[in-house]
């Protein structure tokens, strides 16, 4: 083995331990292409060394040693170099020839400026969505209610939510208990799960918009206005209050930064009851691009 491979070997890896260092420092795809390069280019020059392999094309494999092993290393050196020096004559002070990189924690929506989400229904409003008949079962239901709503006033988010939970898999069609659990999971920073039961509320409402449907045509056609008009009422109820959900489903995704699809929701509250403010300046925030990451940073990241 002559010299000049020897040399060439030792300068090989000692860029290839330069670029390992500098991607544990920096996290880059630009240095982790060329450390596969480099692996890859120096393995097959130990190999060739170890078996004594003759290769064919042995000017192409030079050329790769060069590139891969040589070349590339030495652009990431010499721009290190630049930065240092371009770094020590802006701060005056030295910090290293490679630098870490410092990643912008990717920012969370500063919904300081969002409207807080629809109170929960009152214990009378859910009791009177249950339809249950039984003044035992109301009873009981109205006392665990109580004591969540206790729980929900003193901000103890997680003993309201072991209260609602047995509550909501028994009686799974009352779009009540769905909303103030939502409300609840919301509290919890559940927001996902908070979403759930929202949609879980509106997918009821349109079960009861199609029956409630059914039965005003059949009311009409036996002429029995007083019970057009008790359907009537329910479907002003469910009107009433239909945009909230939209809204809380708004805020959930606002906590998660999905600000496109908040709007949507805010816009669907906003056309069920025009004259919901909150909603207004919640779609304004929205397309003010609340929660976005500086991408200056980002890019001068990537090298």
């Amino acid at each position: 083995m002559s010299f000049f491979v020897v040399f060439v070997l030792t300068l090989m890896f000692l860029f290839l331990l330069y670029t390992l260092y500098r991607y544990f420092r920096r996290r880059t795809i630009a240095t982790l292409i060329t450390l596969c390069g480099q692996v890859f280019i120096l393995t097959i020059a130990v190999l060739c060394l170890a078996y004594k392999i003759n290769v064919v094309n042995i000017h192409l494999v030079e050329l790769g040693y060069i590139i891969l092993g040589i070349a590339a290393p030495f652009i990431l050196l010499l721009y290190d170099y630049i930065t240092m020096i371009s770094d020590f004559k802006r701060q005056e002070s030295f910090e290293g020839l490679v630098q870490r990189v410092v990643r912008p924690e990717k920012k969370k929506a500063d919904i300081s400026n969002i409207n807080s989400i629809c109170r929960e229904q009152t214990v009378s409003e859910l009791l009177d969505d249950l339809n249950i008949s039984d003044e035992s079962i109301i009873r009981n239901i109205r006392r665990h209610i109580l004591q969540a709503q206790l729980y929900i006033n003193t901000k103890n988010y997680n003993k309201a939510y072991s209260i609602y939970k047995p509550i909501v898999s028994v009686i799974s069609t009352s779009p009540s208990i769905y909303y103030n659990l939502g409300n609840i999971c919301f509290y919890r920073e559940k927001y996902n799960e908070a979403i759930s039961c929202y949609k879980k509320v509106i997918n009821i409402y349109e079960e009861l918009y199609k029956e409630f449907k059914t039965n005003k045509i059949r009311t009409l056609k036996h002429k029995k206005r007083s019970r057009y008009l008790d359907i009537y009422n329910k479907i002003q109820a469910i009107k009433n209050h239909e945009y909230k959900v939209y809204y809380n489903i708004g805020n959930c995704l606002a906590k998660l930064n999905r600000f496109s699809e908040a709007r949507e929701y805010y816009s669907m509250a906003s056309e069920l009851n025009p004259e919901f403010e909150e909603a207004k300046q919640n779609i304004a925030f929205c397309l003010s691009g609340g929660g976005k990451e500086d991408s200056l940073l980002q890019q001068k990241n990537k090298v």
